[in-house]
């Protein structure tokens, strides 16, 4: 069981109006609403990295100080939280993720503005989150998927842009894989 887990479950046994008391809010109700969005939390790492604040606890610190009423060892929870922090680090740091299209396209007399509308087409957006933990092999095998689903579903061929001719990976670390 990992800590949210852990958490979760001591405060299912806990009269929650008594534990925010025990927590130092003045405010129930601020400590309720608290509590309960720390419930709805996937994990640590999504509870640091959407940055609760309260007025009375930033997100760590209301961390802490619910491990220490709950009676979790301080080391538990201090590791989870560095360890959450670091991911974020890391993800501060990644560059955006895309996939730009290659095609045959000659330009034969389109507006600029028809250009820039369908210039869309030729972006497939990715999200950092999705490459957070992963190597480059498996990086790359991810992108092949969507790679290979893009081209099915287009037909190998784009509206306006004309036949794809490949694919360019650019990955959060800045590089560029090809392809074809």
């Amino acid at each position: 069981m990992n800590l949210t887990q852990e958490i979760k479950k001591r405060l299912q046994t806990v009269n929650h109006e008594t534990l925010v008391h025990k927590l130092g809010y003045q405010n129930v109700n601020a400590g309720l609403h608290t509590v309960e969005a720390f419930m709805k939390s996937e994990n640590i790492y999504t509870w640091l990295k959407d940055g609760h604040f309260d007025l009375h606890y930033d997100a760590a610190g209301f961390l802490i100080a619910l491990c220490k009423q709950l009676k979790i060892p301080q080391h538990i929870c201090e590791k989870e939280i560095a360890a959450a922090k670091q991911r974020i680090e890391v993800f501060s740091r990644m560059k955006a993720p895309y996939i730009t299209v290659r095609t045959n396209f000659k330009r034969t007399g389109e507006s600029i503005t028809t250009l820039v509308a369908m210039g869309s087409r030729l972006r497939i957006s990715l999200k950092k989150e999705d490459f957070v933990e992963k190597n480059r092999e498996d990086a790359i095998s991810f992108v092949s998927d969507i790679v290979k689903k893009h081209y099915r579903e287009h037909g190998g061929k784009l509206p306006l842009w004309g036949k794809i001719t490949g694919y360019d990976f650019h990955l959060p670390d800045g590089t560029v894989i090809q392809c074809h």
